[in-house]
């Protein structure tokens, strides 16, 4: 799969460890528009998907994120790699150690059941809700969001430049 965007945050700061995170992302299109995932917390709206348990394959993750986040049951003969992007930045978890990001996005069809979710405790805090939304009308939430919340949200920017590429394929 083909890297599409890398976000460095770390000011090129040297550091001695690296945690790394591998994650999934379900782009949805549905009657000309996208299955999103919005908080109340911070209005912001994000792809379906999740990280990576181990053991486990982009697909089978995809498939279950999906699910538990967003209650949609994805039709596996329909998936197709798009590309992921990459994000760096400083841990704001472990003293002196690189934060290292990469969220694999697959285009997708879902099922017309949906099923119950089973959303983390987090995500149950920040009020995550499956809504149905343009690929305009999110650009502009997360626009409106990344204003508020970059620091505390910072995968806003991330869903941010893959809505805009998303938009920019279909032009």
């Amino acid at each position: 799969m083909k890297q599409l965007h890398l976000i460095d945050k770390t000011n090129q700061t040297p550091l001695k460890h690296i945690y790394e995170r591998k994650a999934v992302r379900a782009i949805i299109m549905k009657d000309q528009t996208l299955a999103m995932i919005q908080s109340d917390a911070f209005q912001e709206v994000k792809f379906p998907g999740g990280g990576m348990n181990t053991q486990e394959s982009l697909i089978e993750t995809l498939m279950r994120e999906t699910k538990e986040e967003a209650g949609l049951n994805i039709i596996e003969s329909s998936i197709q790699p798009l590309g992921f992007i990459e994000e760096r930045r400083i841990s704001t978890v472990e003293e002196d150690t690189l934060f290292l990001m990469t969220s694999y996005y697959f285009m997708c069809d879902v099922t017309d059941e949906r099923s119950e979710t089973n959303l983390d405790v987090y995500e149950e805090a920040y009020g995550y809700k499956l809504i149905y939304i343009t690929i305009e009308d999110a650009i502009k939430e997360n626009e409106k969001a990344l204003k508020l919340y970059d620091q505390e949200a910072p995968w806003i920017q991330r869903e941010l430049w893959m809505l805009n590429y998303l938009k920019n394929q279909k032009a």
